[in-house]
């Protein structure tokens, strides 16, 4: 009976774990499925992949396409030509321009899509492969009986990708017709693209596949007319450059200016060309960009590069009709004496230049060397947007894809599920479901009720965990936004980034407004090594956006739950209610004053004015409300170090570095903090004359790109207005920044950020403007509230120790060391000050010690590398003799002995050289003599497959060279970087003086080498000058060393794109012995 009892007790017990086990089991599962549908921001924030469309309707066209279509049998016929004149890169948005004809009598009405390619980078995605996704653009099209209709596109073109797929459907979705249209892109070489307005285009021919920076860029230009020239800045986002010169802007529509205003500011470069009609050519943009108005054109003896030598004397300076022209806020880029050559200020993200000249007066100098238009070119990109060309990096909306990621990529703290009470009700109920609820039916012998009671208590509280996620919870799409909007007196600008995502993984579709033009924002693929997937333009499309009239409609198909999906929208209207700022401003000296009125009908807050390098905070101001500048404090900051100055305006500089997340005023400093940061990255680039008013209205949600309300959204807005800003002062002109880009004579200098690191002394020179009175020059060192701020960038102002460096720059190291005041960066890089005046101290002993037996040693050294010399003229490559010898047997039993008796002639005169010349150093025209011979006989055994161009525009005679300088190298160039190439190659030879220093460089368009290659090269030149045990490149480079005080050799190449080097001999040497012949 005991044993019964027990048995039954045993039961009890194990039915009282399982009740529990099974509470706890249902509960969760029930808890955590609502708490999946809370949180604010989900897993898998993968990124979205895009494109983009314009639409405008306009005039027939005559260009002609290549596509692969299927048989046309319909009434209705299609045409379409890409990019400009069938020309185009990838990863740009590519002009499509789409011809539709009807040739029956009925009404056509349909669809008319394109389909392509896109990367979706999962940045959080534990795959490193980017995922490509199909976008399909549908645009409603009605087509008239017996009539034509043209469709202008614009649609993002992967940089991956050369297909697109363009389809008629028909009213009940059935396929009319469709074509696959392939593009022949040009990817092996880097492209710079140059649109031209030009009445006589035919004049500027000279700019075609013009190699820039040792051909790092070739260049393709596309004439233009006022009749092709894109409405619409997405129709120009193919061009890198556009140029115009010789051409009346005013003949331009007021959309194809604001295009280019647009496109500028997108990262355009604007290149104006004034000479003769330099009125009439800037007239279109003189009030956006002319600090006064155009002179009157005169004749100008211009210097066609002042660092360059000229073939003849006085060649290379040119009597040219031009116009001076006062940019705002303009730095000088190419000078000619006193006389600016070459402007250029910044617009936004981009530039716009004026040169002096007319570029079509530059024709005939150009045709006979080009090398200006590369001289000149250089000058107007600049290295750092060469570099970005020459990764193909630029255009499109990839380079925004992370900053714009990190502005939208966020959510409303107010959704966050508060944890703290969830996890309280989690414990609450496993203990009131487990042992509490067991032990308190057992006191009352109810243990029979158990299971029922956990089951209730289990959907009591999933209820209370529904109840508590209401506010929190997700019921569809919803979005979060960040939109920059910019006012004028007249014209309203408004950009806004929008990020969609939905809380399930299954298809879902917004409405947007339609007077927005919408194109999404991608992931860049150029860090993707791996191929995309195969295109073949079929099935249902990864994400669909049909523009319509009453709506912009977008699906996403199964994009996975929290999954973004990121497009930009813009929108342009009149201002027609005069909102945004107004004011006075009046800037000198580091002193600001004035007025500035808000015109907003609604308060705003953070609003401040940023000049070039100075910031006004002014903080709220309400509608309407009008406030004085007059002695307010300056804050002298950092321009370029955005984060900085924009968390000294939002109030983020006042909070720790990892601030409170649940704290919503931090947070809100914050977000506007990464917009502000964005805005002031992307549109205030370079110097700028112009002030920009910034503020964040109060409590404003800009939701008026949705087309319903009914979507959970939630952003910020940054509220912007450029003014005019008076620098005049008693007869005197105000500027806070140089004319130019300084000068780096010494050290390592950032000139964009205008910052120093490393640990050798920055010796800057800074050029101060031709023909300008200079009354007073200012250095004004950082608000300490500027200073703090760089914390964010592991950056230290440099403050102090300007006594002690000019003590140390006069060769004395006796005064004492500078104090240590503090434990942080400043502390130690005072620390690390000291060390290098101790170290260089010690340097300096030790070099008088060691000045003595140098000397001594000079002159063996000399006799050293004269038996190195003998050791490179008796060690002349032997395979070049015996091919050159069995060529010249087998000519003589080919044909007669002409040909033979020549090669036999230049081979003894190449001997005769090379045994007869005895001196370390010979003139030029010396050296040329004995590479002609060479030259003639390497012609001959390639059947002149490779062709060898000389510029020299020094006097041959009068310049002197190390003997056996040029053979090597010419050698090299046939044997590693053209012998190869089956169609041969060019090898170009030239020769300048720059300020009493011979420049000499051989060029071909040979393999090159790559990047490794190339530092294996360095490496082994470096050993051998160290060793002497060469007789290539590093015998060169170290004889250059011991005879050309400050000179050098330097080597440059590029893969697929041939091989440079560069010699400079300073010539101050005279010749150290009389030639010795051998008869």
């Amino acid at each position: 009976m005991d044993t019964g009892k027990n048995k039954m007790v045993g039961m009890r017990k194990k039915r009282a774990l399982r009740g529990t086990l099974f509470a706890v089991i249902l509960s969760a599962s029930m808890s955590f499925s609502a708490l999946a549908a809370m949180t604010a921001d989900g897993p898998g924030m993968g990124t979205a992949a895009g494109a983009s469309a314009d639409t405008s309707d306009s005039t027939d066209s005559e260009q002609v396409l290549k596509t692969e279509a299927a048989p046309e049998e319909g009434p209705i016929r299609m045409d379409v030509v890409y990019g400009y004149d069938n020309v185009a890169k990838s990863g740009r948005f590519l002009p499509l321009d789409i011809q539709l004809d009807n040739t029956s009598e009925e009404t056509f009405e349909g669809t008319l899509c394109v389909t392509s390619q896109e990367p979706d980078y999962d940045g959080y995605s534990n795959n490193s492969q980017e995922k490509y996704d199909t976008y399909r653009y549908e645009f409603p099209v009605m087509i008239q009986g017996d009539s034509s209709l043209e469709k202008k596109l614009n649609i993002s073109l992967c940089s991956k990708s050369d297909l697109m797929y363009i389809t008629l459907m028909d009213g009940a979705g059935n396929e009319v017709l469709s074509k696959r249209l392939k593009m022949d892109l040009n990817t092996d070489a880097a492209q710079l693209f140059i649109g031209v307005l030009c009445d006589e285009p035919e004049r500027l021919s000279y700019l075609e596949q013009v190699g820039v920076n040792y051909s790092m860029l070739r260049t393709k230009t596309i004439d233009l007319s006022v009749y092709d020239l894109p409405d619409t800045e997405l129709g120009l986002d193919q061009l890198d450059v556009l140029l115009i010169t010789d051409f009346n802007s005013e003949t331009l529509t007021e959309e194809q200016t604001e295009a280019i205003w647009e496109w500028v500011h997108r990262g355009g470069i604007l290149l104006f060309g004034t000479g003769a009609r330099g009125d009439e050519t800037l007239s279109a943009f003189s009030k956006q960009l002319l600090e006064y108005p155009v002179s009157p054109g005169m004749v100008y003896e211009i210097q066609m590069g002042q660092d360059r030598t000229a073939r003849e004397p006085g060649e290379n300076i040119l009597s040219l009709e031009g116009t001076e022209v006062d940019l705002k806020g303009g730095t000088d880029l190419l000078t000619s004496g006193s006389l600016t050559v070459l402007s250029a200020t910044s617009v936004g993200n981009g530039m716009a230049a004026a040169a002096i000249f007319d570029f079509t007066d530059l024709e005939e100098y150009c045709l006979k060397d080009n090398s200006y238009a590369d001289y000149f070119l250089t000058a107007l990109l600049g290295e750092d947007r060469i570099n970005t060309l020459n990764s193909n990096a630029g255009g499109g909306n990839y380079n925004q894809f992370w900053s714009v990621q990190s502005l939208v990529n966020t959510g409303n703290i107010r959704n966050l599920p508060k944890i703290g009470f969830y996890m309280t009700l989690a414990v609450a109920y496993i203990a009131l479901a487990g042992p509490g609820l067991y032990f308190f039916l057992k006191q009352r012998d109810l243990r029979e009720y158990y299971q029922p009671a956990v089951a209730l208590i289990a959907i009591c509280t999933t209820g209370m965990v529904i109840l508590m996620g209401t506010g929190t919870r997700f019921k569809g799409p919803f979005f979060t936004y960040a939109t920059i909007e910019n006012t004028s007196q007249t014209d309203k600008t408004e950009t806004t980034f929008i990020n969609m995502r939905a809380p399930y993984n299954k298809t879902y579709s917004v409405e947007l407004n339609p007077q927005y033009r919408l194109y999404p924002v991608t992931g860049s693929p150029y860090y993707d090594q791996n191929p995309s997937k195969e295109f073949f333009g079929e099935g249902e499309a990864d994400i669909t956006i049909r523009y319509g009239e009453d709506a912009t409609w977008i699906q996403a198909v199964d994009t996975g739950a929290f999954n973004s999906k990121i497009f930009q929208m813009e929108l342009h209207t009149q201002n027609e209610t005069g909102e945004g700022f107004s004011g006075e401003i009046r800037a000198f000296n580091g002193t600001v004053s004035g007025t500035l009125t808000n015109n907003y009908s609604y308060a705003v807050e953070n609003a401040a004015i940023l000049l070039y390098n100075q910031l006004l905070l002014i903080g709220n101001m309400e509608p309407g409300e009008t406030i004085s500048l007059d002695n307010r404090q300056v804050t002298f900051c950092a321009t370029n170090f955005s984060y900085a100055l924009a968390s000294q305006i939002t109030g983020v500089s006042l909070y720790d570095r990892n601030g409170d997340m649940e704290d919503a005023t931090y947070v809100q400093a914050l977000e506007r903090a990464n917009l502000l940061s964005f805005y002031i990255e992307n549109y205030l680039s370079g110097y700028h004359a112009q002030a920009s008013v910034v503020a964040f209205g109060r409590g404003k949600e800009n939701l008026d790109f949705l087309k319903k309300n009914d979507y959970e959204a939630y952003g910020c807005t940054l509220l912007t207005s450029e003014l005019d800003v008076n620098y005049e002062k008693g007869g005197n002109v105000y500027r806070s920044a140089m004319q130019k880009q300084p000068n780096v004579l010494s050290g390592e200098y950032d000139a964009d950020r205008n910052t120093m690191y490393g640990m050798a002394p920055v010796i800057l020179e800074y050029y101060l403007g031709n023909e300008t009175d200079v009354e007073a020059l200012d250095f004004h060192p950082l608000t300490a509230e500027a200073s703090d701020s760089l914390r964010y960038y592991y950056t230290v102002p440099f403050t102090g120790g300007t006594q002690a460096s000019r003590s140390i720059a006069e060769g004395d190291f006796s005064r004492p060391d500078l104090p240590v005041k503090s434990n942080d960066e400043v502390g130690r890089l005072t620390g690390t000050f000291n060390q290098m005046k101790h170290a260089m101290a010690q340097q300096l002993t030790t070099q008088q010690a060691l000045h003595r037996e140098e000397v001594r040693n000079l002159a063996l050294e000399k006799d050293l590398e004269h038996t190195r010399l003998e050791v490179l003229k008796s060690q002349v490559n032997p395979h070049f003799l015996f091919n050159t010898l069995n060529m010249i047997s087998c000519m003589a039993r080919l044909e007669d002995a002409s040909t033979t008796d020549q090669m036999i002639v230049h081979l003894g005169s190449l001997f005769r050289h090379n045994l007869r010349t005895k001196r370390q150093q010979i003139t030029l025209e010396e050296e040329l003599d004995g590479l002609e011979d060479y030259i003639y006989l390497q012609q001959m055994r390639f059947d002149g497959r490779i062709t060898v161009e000389k510029s020299i525009r020094v006097q041959p005679a009068a310049v002197l060279v190390p003997s056996f300088m040029l053979q090597p190298v010419v050698e090299n160039a046939y044997s590693h970087g053209l012998k190869s190439r089956e169609e041969g190659g060019r090898i170009l030879l030239r020769a300048w003086m720059q300020d009493k220093v011979l420049v000499l460089t051989v060029a071909d368009n040979g393999n090159g080498m790559t990047a490794e290659e190339l530092d294996a090269v360095q490496a082994k030149i470096v050993q051998s000058e160290q060793t002497g045990r060469s007789i290539g490149l590093g015998n060169i480079s170290r004889r250059i060393g011991m005879l050309y005080p400050g000179g050098k050799m330097q080597v440059y190449s590029r893969a697929g794109h041939g091989t440079v080097v560069r010699f400079e001999l300073p010539q101050t040497q005279q010749s150290e012995e009389k030639e010795e012949t051998l008869s």
